[in-house]
């Protein structure tokens, strides 16, 4: 199942818009290129010519998919705020007065995400949509298939997708609560291992105090010195680098 970034229906035009703008002033380009030259390299021209239509395609596709994710998506999370009884005005959605009522509501939604997610796997809306299905499993009692939702959408994601580190951060946090303490580090890793993830040295720092807590040291020092080696000046939570700091000190003493 594919499974976080909700796209603003207000802009899709625009972003639409500039795809259109920047294939014509390819195809603006090309041409120019072409009148400058002369005959003999017309068939290099033509190449090119047909290699600048398919990244035109390309282009317009990967817009039009992102589209149609983030549609199908707001749809859903529209239809499940009011089966819920949300306001336009909730900010959280509240949790029905009939616990039988909520439990229905959840197990349709959850089978709606589920397939957003399916068929648009890969995007960032497919990826909110398993992001809002393991919620739902989550909600429901069912960790397992929650880790299991998020997990499989993190891996349809790019490598480098900040996305990708939201949903590891979830399944760190499924893990934690339940005393996993090494697979939760490993997810946090994960998460940290992401370029493109603005908090990826808090979330190795968490990784080291998690390994810490399953009683690996070395991993977890590694982790921890790994932060000072790539950031020194990286903001890490009070309790955690004191932690740490205490391991170290006391790996060196030894």
């Amino acid at each position: 199942m594919a499974r976080p970034r909700k796209a603003k229906q207000r802009n899709e035009p625009e972003s639409i818009a500039h795809t259109l703008d920047e294939i014509e002033s390819t195809g603006d380009r090309i041409t120019e290129w072409i009148i400058e030259n002369p005959v003999p390299i017309l068939a290099v021209g033509g190449a090119i010519v047909v290699l600048a239509a398919g990244y035109a395609f390309a282009l317009s596709r990967a817009e039009s998919t992102r589209v149609e994710a983030s549609a199908a998506l707001g749809a859903v999370q529209a239809d499940f705020r009011r089966a819920m009884g949300a306001s336009p005005e909730d900010v959280i959605v509240p949790e029905p007065a009939n616990p039988e009522t909520a439990r229905k509501v959840r197990e349709e939604y959850l089978t709606r995400f589920a397939e957003v997610a399916d068929e648009h796997e890969g995007t960032a809306g497919g990826a909110l949509a398993a992001l809002e299905a393991g919620s739902l499993e989550q909600a429901l009692g069912r960790d397992d298939a929650a880790v299991t939702a998020w997990s499989e959408a993190a891996n349809t994601l790019g490598s480098d997708d900040a996305l990708r580190a939201l949903l590891e951060l979830r399944v760190a946090a499924v893990h934690e609560e339940a005393g996993r303490w090494t697979e939760a580090g490993e997810a946090f890793e994960r998460a940290a291992d992401i370029q493109s993830f603005p908090m990826r040295q808090t979330a190795r720092a968490e990784a080291a105090r998690c390994f810490a807590e399953a009683g690996d040291v070395d991993r977890a020092l590694a982790a921890y010195e790994q932060i000072q080696r790539e950031d020194p000046d990286a903001f890490l939570p009070e309790h955690v680098e004191a932690r740490l700091r205490e391991l170290q000190i006391a790996q060196r003493l030894n």
